[in-house]
C-alpha cells in the first residue's frame, strides 16, 4: 500500500463553535474538507471555552478557570488515546496559559509512541521573551516534545527557527472555503448596484475589545468626515459606553453602529455592502475575518500585527489593502484617509485580495498540506 493510500486516524484537539473564533472556524473547515479524503479518519476532541464570555480576558479567570478545563482536556485526550489508538495527535493552540497543557499532551504522545503536532494559531510567541519568560520556556518544552511544530506567519517562523530544528518547523497558513462563501452570498437578495453617496461604510467584525484596536477605530473615524463605522461582535456594556462617549466628538455619535454577535450569513451580507474591512489589532495570528473580507473582494485596512501584512501582500506588486501601525490612532487615521482619497483603487484592491485567497489560502490546498504532514510524519 502506498503512503498516500495509507489509512490514518488523527486525534484532532481544537475548539468548535460556539463561541465563534478563528481556531473554531479553522476546525469547522478542516473537518468538512477531510471528508473528501477517504483514507483520513479524524477523532475530534472539542476544546472550546464555554465557561466564560469570550470577551472576558481577565488573567485570573483564565488562570484558574483555564486550569480546571486543562485537566479535563488532558483526561479526555488520554481516554481517546486508549480507546481510539490514533496514529497522530494534532493539537491547535494559542499558547500563553495553554502551554502547560500543551506540554503535557505532547508528553503523552511520547508515552503512547505516536507523533504529536502542535499547531500554533498565534503570533505572540516571540513576545513572550519580553512579557513572561515562563510562557516561552513552557511553549519551547511543548515544541521539544512534539514531532512537528506548525506556525501561521513568517515572523513566528523566523523567531522559532533559531530554537527549533528546521526539519521540525513548518509554516502553513490559515484557510477559507471560497466555494462555501460564494454559495452563501448567492442566497442574498440582489439589491442591485449600491447608490452613490458621500458616506463611506467601514466594518469591523470580531470581539469588540480594546486589543482589537476598536478604540483607535472610533477615535480615527471621529476625525473623518462622511464615514460610518459598523462594529459586529459581542461587547461589554461598559466598553460600549466608552466607545459611544468617544464617538460624541462628531454628529452626536450617530455614525457609530453596534450589532452584537450575529449569524455567519449576516456577517457576509454586511461585508458585501460595506466599503472596506478594518482590523487594526494589537496582536493577531492569521485572522479568518480578513480572509473573509478578501474573499468578498473588499479592501482591507489592517495593523502590522501577526501575519496580516504578509496576507495583504503589503510590499508586493498587488497589495489588497493598507497596513498601519498597531496601537496608533494617528496611523490608522492616515491609512483610512489614504483609502478615502482614492476610491478608484478600491475595486483593484478587492480583486487583488480575492486572487490571493484563491491562490494561497483556499481550504482545498491548505488541507492537502496538513494531510501531507500527517502522512510524512508516520
Amino acid at each position: 500500500m502506498s503512503t498516500i493510500d495509507r489509512n490514518i486516524t488523527v486525534l484532532l484537539m481544537s475548539p468548535l463553535p460556539p463561541p465563534a473564533g478563528g481556531i473554531a472556524t479553522w476546525t469547522t473547515i478542516l473537518l468538512a474538507e477531510a471528508k473528501n479524503h477517504s483514507h483520513i479518519k479524524i477523532q475530534h476532541v472539542d476544546l472550546a471555552v464555554r465557561w466564560r464570555e469570550s470577551i472576558d480576558l481577565s488573567p485570573h479567570l483564565q488562570l484558574f478557570g483555564g486550569s480546571v478545563q486543562a485537566l479535563r482536556e488532558i483526561f479526555r485526550a488520554l481516554i481517546a488515546m486508549v480507546r481510539v489508538r490514533p496514529q497522530v495527535l494534532h493539537l491547535a493552540t494559542s499558547a500563553g496559559y495553554s502551554s502547560v497543557k500543551d506540554a503535557v499532551l505532547m508528553f503523552l504522545t511520547r508515552i503512547f509512541r505516536m507523533p504529536g503536532i502542535i499547531h500554533y494559531h498565534t503570533s505572540a510567541i516571540a513576545s513572550y521573551q519580553n512579557t513572561g519568560g515562563w510562557k516561552l520556556q513552557t511553549a519551547l518544552l511543548a515544541m521539544r516534545l512534539a514531532k512537528r511544530v506548525v506556525v501561521l506567519d513568517s515572523g513566528t517562523y523566523s523567531f522559532l527557527k533559531k530554537v527549533v530544528p528546521p526539519e521540525k518547523l513548518i509554516k502553513i497558513p490559515n484557510m477559507i472555503n471560497v466555494e462555501r462563501v460564494d454559495s452563501l452570498v448567492k442566497q442574498f437578495p440582489n439589491t442591485g448596484e449600491k447608490k452613490l453617496t458621500r458616506t463611506v461604510h467601514f466594518l469591523y467584525v470580531g470581539h469588540v475589545i480594546p486589543q482589537k484596536g476598536v478604540v483607535e477605530q472610533v477615535e480615527a473615524c471621529a476625525q473623518l468626515e462622511n464615514v460610518e463605522l459598523h462594529l459586529m461582535g459581542s461587547v461589554q456594556e461598559k466598553f460600549r459606553q466608552q466607545l459611544e462617549d468617544l464617538a460624541q466628538l462628531r454628529e452626536g455619535a450617530s455614525w457609530l453602529h453596534f450589532y452584537g454577535e450575529v449569524a455567519e450569513k449576516e456577517v457576509y451580507q454586511r461585508v458585501r455592502i460595506s466599503d472596506a474591512l478594518l482590523l487594526p489589532s494589537y496582536a493577531e495570528g492569521f485572522p479568518m475575518v480578513l480572509l473573509e473580507g478578501m474573499t468578498l473582494s473588499k479592501p482591507v485596512v489592517v495593523s502590522d500585527a501577526g501575519a496580516m501584512a504578509e496576507i495583504i501582500d503589503k510590499d508586493g506588486e498587488s497589495p489588497c489593502g493598507i497596513c498601519v501601525e498597531r496601537e496608533s490612532t494617528e496611523s490608522l487615521k492616515q491609512g483610512l484617509q489614504r483609502l478615502l482619497n482614492s476610491p478608484e483603487s478600491w475595486p483593484s484592491l478587492g480583486q487583488n485580495g480575492r486572487r490571493r485567497v484563491e491562490e494561497f489560502y483556499s481550504s482545498d490546498s491548505v488541507v492537502k498540506k496538513l494531510i501531507r504532514e500527517w502522512e510524512e510524519i508516520l
